[in-house]
């Protein structure tokens, strides 16, 4: 399989990924589709999400 260009790929072949933004904060959501052409791993969208949830305990 190919690597995912974007996030809607990433999301599209990647069960685990799927699983884990279905699973985030809506706000958290929307910040990071902003920048679905530089999300195309799994690990990336993870440090994204760090980001935007970082205070949020």
């Amino acid at each position: 399989m190919k690597k995912p260009q974007n996030l809607e790929e990433l999301l599209k072949y990647n069960s685990l990924a799927k699983s884990y933004f279905n699973n985030i904060p809506e706000y958290v959501k929307e910040e990071i589709s902003k920048r679905d052409d530089k999300i195309n791993s799994f690990e990336i969208m993870c440090n994204y999400i760090d980001k935007y949830t970082e205070g949020d305990n």
